[in-house]
Order: C-alpha cells, then structure tokens, then sequence
C-alpha cells in the first residue's frame, strides 16, 4: 500500500525538490499551500505522514504544525527548519525537526524511522501460515478457523518455532493465570490444534509434546534441542 505523504510548503521554498524527490521514491504526495488547506486535506486524505516547510519566507510552518497537532494527536509530522532557525528548542508539536542543510538520502531516512511499521498480516512456518487477521490457519490449501484461545495458542507456538515452552509459561500467555493444578484445559486446546494444522494428530510433526516440560512447535529438518542445559526451554 502506497504511503500517503502530506506535504505543506508554499511555493517560494528553499527546498523545493521534496516533492519531485518524495514521489520518485514511491511516496504517494499531496501539496497544501496554506494552513487552512493543510487542515482540510489532513481531515480528508487521512496521511500516513505530514512534512511540514518552515522555509518559506512570511509563512509560519511552527504555526501549522501546531495546528495539525491540535487536530491529530498521533500523525508523525517533520518540521523542516533554515539554517538559522532559533526554533528547535520550542515546542512546535512535530514529531521530529529537520534543519538546513541535509541531503535527500537522509529525509528519506528519517521518513522510514518516523513511519509507523506495517503490522504483518501472516506468520508462516513451513506449510502453515497463520492468518493474524482472519484467525485461521492453513495448511496444504486447507483453511481452518481458529477459536480465540486456539489462536493464540498457535500464535504463541509459531512465534517460538524449535523451542520448548514450559506449561506454565503457555498457561500465563495464554490463559493469563499461574494456577497450575489442571491444565487439562491446555492439552484440550493443544489436541483441538493438533487436528487443524496435522496430517495425523496421533503423530503430530508440528506441535509435539515435550514430556515433563511442555511442547514445543518443531521445525522441520531442524534438530530441537529439549533439554534445559541447552537453553531451548522458555520458563516464567
């Protein structure tokens, strides 16, 4: 998805290449030329990003920037300063200020620093990709939906692939309670998963049980290592 960039920079700028520079990169751009403007599209366009020019003469760019953080709490926003600018130090409600001179290369860094990270959609283990959204797992083409405990049983275990998960440690993940008198409850769960993500559940290849320590989602082909001296093992 092509991230949305909301630029604010009159037309008499000192660094007037943001643009063309923003959208050779893939960015997608939207030019304001006043606050009222930049308000308006901040409100309409919804951006991933507001980069906001306090270079250009008798146009305040702290103004705005103060204005749109009034209006979003959250959209990161860089304030781009002159080089003789005695603004830094003020509270100007952009995320992150930018002073004259820099090259290309580092806004673009920063814009990729500043950008929130894309939350994944899936996790993937051998021939099984869990569906973080959907809640369901597919295995061979074959999809199964996953009731909510299910899921994060399975979440948990594919975000630990080769490692032995103590009992104790799945029940306080995934049931958030130390009590450990019966954890029926989790080789119930464990069993349920067992026939949407196994071949032959009696003989699982992924979710094996690691006796007197709990189970762990095995990698294939690859050696686990269950015992404790070798570190494989995630406690509380």
């Amino acid at each position: 998805m092509t991230t949305k960039i909301l630029l604010v920079q009159q037309s008499r700028s000192a660094v007037d290449w943001l643009s063309p520079v923003l959208e050779k990169k893939g960015f997608e751009v939207t030019m304001a030329r006043s606050q009222k403007a930049a308000l308006q599209q901040l409100a309409a366009d919804e951006p991933q990003l507001v980069i906001v020019d306090d270079t250009c003469p008798r146009f305040s760019g702290v103004k705005v920037c103060r204005a749109m953080r009034e209006r979003s709490q959250y959209v990161p926003i860089i304030l781009i300063l002159g080089a003789d600018s005695q603004d830094n130090s003020e509270d100007t409600g952009a995320t992150m200020h930018l002073v004259l001179p820099f090259t290309s290369r580092k806004l673009i860094n920063r814009i990729k620093k500043i950008l929130p990270k894309e939350e994944e959609d899936t996790l993937q283990v051998d021939r099984l990709t869990l569906n973080l959204k959907a809640r369901s797992v597919t295995r061979g083409g074959e999809t199964h939906h996953l009731t909510p405990k299910q899921f994060k049983l399975l979440e948990l275990f594919m975000r630990h692939p080769g490692q032995v998960l103590s009992r104790r440690f799945i029940m306080n993940q995934v049931w958030e309670t130390d009590y450990m008198d019966d954890t029926r409850t989790l080789d119930v769960h464990v069993r349920w998963v067992r026939e949407k993500i196994e071949e032959n559940p009696s003989q699982p290849v992924y979710l094996r049980t690691v006796r007197n320590h709990g189970y762990c989602f095995a990698v294939p082909q690859a050696e686990i290592v269950a015992d404790k001296e070798a570190g494989g093992e995630v406690k509380m």
